[in-house]
């Protein structure tokens, strides 16, 4: 498992070091685009990456409510999405696709909020 975790860490900073490097290169029709479907398609693995699909669910017998429930719309739920999102929003701002047309789409889609200040940053929670 570590080294499941550690290749894993190794492809986010290959990410996150080719955005750092060619974005601020792009051409501004290019960066516009970019920074409107940056949220939209992080948004959609999160999606992926995070629910279990339907198969799977039936399989270990989680009913579809719970997993709706779980992901995204109970305030548990809503709470793990945005915190999900510090690090991507830091990369956002440190490479300028966070900007007045990009920041609605991260914030109909419940993603919008302070970057993480440094990356894995853990989430404070006052509850």
């Amino acid at each position: 498992m570590q080294i499941h975790i550690a290749e894993e860490a190794r492809h986010i900073s290959f990410a996150h070091e080719f955005l750092r490097l060619r974005v601020p290169h792009m051409g501004k029709a290019r960066r516009g685009a970019l920074s409107v479907l940056f949220p939209l398609i992080m948004r959609v693995l999160c999606d992926v990456i995070m629910i279990p699909d339907r198969r799977s669910a039936e399989q270990v017998g989680i009913p579809a409510w719970v997993i709706k429930d779980v992901f995204w719309k109970s305030e548990a739920g809503r709470r793990m999405l945005h915190d999900l999102f510090s690090d991507v929003r830091m990369l956002a701002e440190d490479i300028g696709l966070m900007n007045k047309v990009s920041r609605p789409v991260w914030k109909a889609l419940r993603i919008d909020g302070r970057p993480a200040r440094f990356r894995g940053e853990p989430a404070l929670h006052t509850d």
